[in-house]
């Protein structure tokens, strides 16, 4: 990553890759795939900041329950508040905001 928190740039061009997702209780990581890297809203912080989410989908089991969940793919990896979106054709759809 090139900034102390994620931006966008940290994650273009990574769509359909998968990250490992640390989950406390279970024994390996759940492996989820980002779908959708995109600005989200408009910049707001004095450093134009942008916005942003990102959209993953995952495995139907098992659901990860809303909260931070830290995301490995190299070079990434970073602590995210996750939330659980909804079943989706053979998996799960997570997302990630960045404000």
């Amino acid at each position: 990553m090139t900034e102390p928190f994620p931006i966008l740039a940290d994650f273009a061009g990574m769509e359909g890759q998968r990250f490992a997702v640390a989950a406390p209780g279970l024994a390996v990581p759940v492996l989820l795939n980002l779908t959708e890297a995109r600005a989200w809203g408009v910049p707001w912080s004095p450093e134009g900041r942008q916005p942003f989410l990102l959209h993953f989908e995952g495995p139907p089991e098992p659901v990860l329950p809303q909260g931070t969940y830290r995301f490995q793919r190299p070079p990434i990896e970073v602590d995210m508040f996750t939330v659980p979106l909804g079943p989706a054709a053979g998996g799960f759809l997570y997302e990630v905001v960045f404000a």
